[in-house]
């Protein structure tokens, strides 16, 4: 399968040593956890006395990073590959880390992907948004395949360096594995047709020979019966 034209360099390599991939897309750490972190602080100060007591503000930074490094997504022959790698949670004891999630999405499956740019603030106002966001839906979630829809996306991917250039590339490579399916199929069905001939041969072929012999069982006993 040709890989579309990205021009963009990768900084993840994360998938460096897998066959099946077909190009990374990385996430902006750094935004990701500067933004997160600032939303994480304001929404632990309406509790502050309460979280003070178990020093949750002194790990939400190191959280945030954990969770975000630990991210990585890449199309690959089969479709879109997330994984959240193992990660230390909470207050960074081995107890409380979060183990490793693979995800592939088919792109046979894939009904929808369209991509939210910042816009707006987050929590109260007071800090504004920055992370463009890429909602991905397949055949098997519920509700109808638009921007509007309700339901739940399959797979959230935010923070990435370039979305726009992932939903293309997403796209391309969807179009080329249905025009891939296609092609097998003809091709499986000019084969199946050209084995229902061969079939149809041999079966004629049969009773021409059943023919033959019953003809000659025929003459035998004509043969053998008495003259009247």
């Amino acid at each position: 399968m040709p890989q579309p034209q990205l021009p963009h360099q990768q900084f993840d390599k994360y998938f460096q040593n897998d066959p099946e991939t077909v190009h990374v897309f990385d996430f902006d750490y750094e935004k990701i956890i500067k933004f997160k972190s600032k939303v994480a602080h304001m929404e632990l100060g309406i509790c502050l006395p309460i979280t003070a007591l178990f020093c949750l503000p002194c790990f939400v930074r190191k959280n945030v990073a954990w969770q975000a490094r630990a991210k990585h997504v890449a199309l690959t022959v089969d479709g879109i590959r997330y994984v959240e790698d193992k990660h230390k949670t909470g207050c960074g004891s081995s107890c409380t880390n979060v183990g490793k999630t693979v995800k592939t999405i088919p792109y046979s499956s894939i009904t929808d992907c369209y991509v939210v740019e910042p816009a707006g603030t987050a929590c109260c106002c007071c800090i504004r948004n920055v992370l463009a966001t890429v909602y991905i839906h397949t055949a098997s979630g519920r509700g109808t395949s638009s921007i509007s829809s309700r339901r739940l996306p399959d797979l959230v991917l935010e923070g990435l360096r370039e979305p726009l250039e992932f939903q293309r590339a997403l796209w391309a490579l969807k179009r080329e594995d249905g025009a891939g399916r296609k092609e097998k199929k003809t091709s499986l069905g000019g084969l199946s047709k050209d084995k229902q001939g061969s079939n149809t041969d041999v079966l004629q072929e049969i009773r021409d020979e059943l023919r033959s012999v019953r003809e000659m069982l025929k003459e035998r006993q004509s043969r053998r019966s008495p003259c009247v």
